[in-house]
């Protein structure tokens, strides 16, 4: 007896079954055939693993984010951004500032002059100038500097005329004298 229906002997096959006349099996094949036809695009359009949105940051870059807000609170997002990318840690700039609410720069910085100053006190040669009556009535000018960490006081020379490229060999002299001593201004 011949099959009926197409593909029953490829399907027979496939289900490790013996081949046997359509009129016997033809119901239970079909079903069959359906039913893997349905799994095979369940299994080919399904997105069970995907959930919707961006994927969620590990726990080490979340504390990172945290740690770095903290450490650097001149920082903005942007910056905070730059610096997770040049360590290369993947991340979307609004992750930074959505998920952990760190704001943007400006409304994060609010140092006063004097925070400031403490912070870049090794940074600053402060110049000044004063002058002096000597005896036989002429005014000398005394030209110094101070640095503002150590508090040292470099006086550079006292001069009757000052002018703009005797100031200026001075200060070139100062930083080359700093650069010898191994203190190099920044």
């Amino acid at each position: 007896m011949s099959c009926r229906c197409w593909g029953a002997r490829s399907a027979g096959r496939a289900c490790g079954l013996p081949i046997v006349p359509c009129w016997r099996r033809s119901a239970s094949c079909c079903r069959r055939r359906l039913r893997w036809h349905r799994e095979l695009v369940r299994r080919r359009w399904s997105y069970e693993r995907r959930r919707p949105g961006r994927p969620p940051l590990l726990a080490q870059t979340r504390q990172l984010i945290l740690r770095l807000a903290a450490e650097n609170p001149s920082w903005g997002d942007k910056r905070l951004h730059g610096e997770l990318i040049g360590l290369g840690i993947p991340l979307a700039a609004s992750s930074v500032w959505n998920r952990h609410g760190i704001e943007p720069a400006p409304s994060r910085a609010s140092l006063s002059w004097r925070e400031l100053l403490r912070q870049q006190a090794a940074a600053i040669l402060e110049c000044d100038l004063f002058t002096v009556e000597t005896l036989w009535l002429r005014r000398l000018h005394v030209r110094f500097f101070i640095e503002l960490k150590r508090r040292r006081l470099h006086l550079l020379g006292v001069t009757a005329n000052p002018d703009g490229a005797r100031v200026a060999q001075q200060a070139g002299n100062l930083i080359m004298t700093l650069t010898e001593q191994e203190q190099p201004p920044r």
